[in-house]
């Protein structure tokens, strides 16, 4: 007589494994029970490969995905010695030195030069790397032709004020609100305040009160 245990665990239902056979030996007598610190004789044991589902296997497959070990900030790993006396090549200097630098936009060098005289300034920027020939010729030809260029809001009597002109929606049924002060850097405040009092004394501004 023979009995099998067949197991129900396993995924793939159309294939049966063996898990324990029973072997009943006919000559052998069957109501010898096994004592204990004795070995059963009739059982045969079989490793059963265990079969698991994939997702079970790897619950984030994202978080395993990479291959590297993690690091064990406990336990340093010196994978090469230290040298401190290591020659670094031309080569390779000249290389680190080109990569340190840094591409700057070029900028002339260049100079003031008053056309005017000391209560009427006119300036102008010349560049400070020419020869001293060509600096006096060009310094000679400016204040030959200086009264060409525009100096002041005064020498553009011309100029349409449409142009910067911007007027302002203003409805007199309504009550003027008067605006949070804002501050600026003082000296950005003085440059304002002086261009602003050119444009005024021009007439370019004109200071507009509600009635």
């Amino acid at each position: 007589m023979q009995l099998s245990f067949r197991s129900g665990g396993f995924i793939h239902d159309n294939e049966q494994h063996l898990a324990v056979v029973l072997e009943d030996d006919e000559e052998e007598d069957c109501t010898n029970f096994v004592t204990h610190g004795k070995a059963c004789n009739n059982w045969i044991a079989v490793n059963i490969p265990i079969i698991l589902h994939r997702s079970k296997l790897v619950p984030n497959p994202i978080e395993y995905n990479d291959p590297s070990p993690s690091p064990k900030f406990e336990f340093p790993v010196f994978e090469a010695e230290e040298e401190s006396d290591v020659e670094v090549s031309d080569e390779l200097s000249r290389l680190l030195e080109q990569d340190e630098k840094t591409i700057q936009p070029f900028e002339e060098q260049v100079e003031l030069v008053n056309l005017g005289s000391e209560d009427d300034v006119k300036e102008v920027k010349i560049g400070s790397c020419l020869c001293s020939d060509v600096k006096k010729g060009l310094i000679d030809l400016l204040r030959e032709y200086s009264d060409v260029f525009a100096w002041s809001y005064q020498d553009m009597p011309g100029l349409d004020s449409e142009i910067v002109e911007h007027r302002l929606p203003l409805k007199p049924e309504y009550p003027p609100v008067k605006q949070k002060l804002r501050r600026t850097h003082p000296d950005m405040a003085v440059k304002i305040k002086e261009e602003v009092q050119k444009q005024i004394d021009v007439g370019f501004l004109v200071t507009a009160e509600y009635p």
